[in-house]
């Protein structure tokens, strides 16, 4: 069971196009990937189709079925084997604030049994972190009026 008490759910997927070509179903079984009792602060998490169908009185087979919806739809990555589930694109919304988080972060991700999963998380990691390490392009504020102005700038006089 997961330690988290909740998870942000952006408004945003709402007009995802992603998410509004699935079923309603798997729309529900998304729903439980990002917010569910097994979820993690990294969006990664094992749960059994058993696990799920009893929280979500399912038969196993809907399960199956609907993961199979979202990873088509490029919502979830799963590993039948391993029965890991990713939440895609979950750094983009729930992002790694401290460097313990992050270090707790590449624990969990070494920890993932599937090795599709794991090399999925290590990559979606890497890209928060060079994202998050961009240097700022002060050339595309050089129009703003603020910054050109006497109070930031008394050159521009």
């Amino acid at each position: 069971m997961s330690s988290r008490k909740f998870t942000m759910i952006s408004p945003a997927v709402f007009q995802s196009d992603r998410y509004l070509s699935v079923s309603s179903e798997a729309r529900e079984l998304f729903f439980y990937c990002l917010a569910g009792p097994h979820q993690t602060m990294i969006g990664c998490f094992r749960a059994p189709d058993l696990y799920i169908a009893a929280d979500l009185r399912w038969q196993p087979d809907q399960v199956r079925n609907h993961l199979n919806e979202l990873q088509d739809a490029g919502l979830i990555r799963f590993d039948p084997d391993t029965q890991e589930i990713m939440v895609d694109r979950w750094f983009s919304h729930s992002q790694i604030a401290t460097e313990k988080h992050m270090q707790g972060a590449r624990r969990m991700i070494a920890d993932i049994n599937s090795d599709t999963i794991r090399e999925a998380m290590e990559n979606a990691l890497v890209s928060f972190e060079a994202s998050r390490e961009k240097p700022r392009n002060h050339q595309e504020n050089r129009d703003s009026r603020l910054l050109n102005s006497t109070y930031l700038n008394p050159r521009s006089k």
